[in-house]
């Protein structure tokens, strides 16, 4: 089960192994679901963002494409997914140029008032702007720093996304997964479900939704 509270991942991809990036994106997003976010990772398989035959790949390298075509499609793809994230988190650790996708990324949410951005960027990075710090919410150099900040994000999402009484339903439910119990993030295990959404269980004691896989 998962909560519905999105973020999209996001990360540098231009001058950076294809194999590091994977690693990195899969990392955050682990550490985001286990605060209890559902993660948009797109970088879970690249020959879908970047095509098969694509000459941005390079001995193993990701370089950046001289191609316009190609790097507006990519943008462009990258931009549909964000529209249903509620949070935008762009880790720029590691980053050896300066990331054109991740710039139209923040610009693009910065438009939205319900929309989040929190950038994570270690020092002496190339993408060190004010155009970065004036768009994001947040800056900071690692997770752990952004994890109060995230926490605070989640509930805020969940008071805002919480249901109407009338949308839930009167009986109540102990799911399971994989034949265990399942238990929310507040430790308890009673649910209901959205008439409007069956697949959508509401925790009786918090409020926080997951839906069901």
């Amino acid at each position: 089960m998962k909560s519905n509270v999105i973020v999209y991942s996001a990360l540098p991809m231009s001058g950076r192994k294809i194999e590091v990036v994977k690693e990195q994106a899969c990392l955050n997003e682990l550490f985001l679901r286990n605060m209890g976010f559902e993660v948009i990772n797109p970088y879970r398989n690249l020959k879908l963002i970047i095509g098969e035959n694509d000459t941005t790949v390079q001995e193993g390298m990701i370089q950046r494409s001289t191609d316009e075509l190609t790097g507006r499609e990519i943008i462009r793809m990258c931009l549909k997914s964000i529209l249903s994230a509620d949070i935008l988190v762009v880790d720029y650790r590691g980053a050896t140029e300066v990331s054109q996708g991740c710039m139209a990324e923040i610009a693009w949410i910065y438009l939205f008032e319900n929309k989040h951005t929190i950038v994570i960027m270690d020092k002496g990075n190339p993408n060190t702007h004010d155009f970065v710090s004036g768009m994001a919410d947040h800056v900071l150099t690692n997770f752990e720093e952004a994890k109060p900040i995230l926490s605070d994000l989640l509930d805020h999402y969940i008071a805002s996304k919480t249901p109407a009484s009338q949308d839930l339903s009167i009986h109540s439910y102990m799911p399971h997964v994989n034949g265990n119990p399942f238990y929310c993030s507040c430790g308890a295990n009673i649910f209901r479900k959205l008439k409007s959404d069956p697949a959508v269980f509401v925790c009786n004691a918090c409020g926080l939704q997951y839906r069901g896989i």
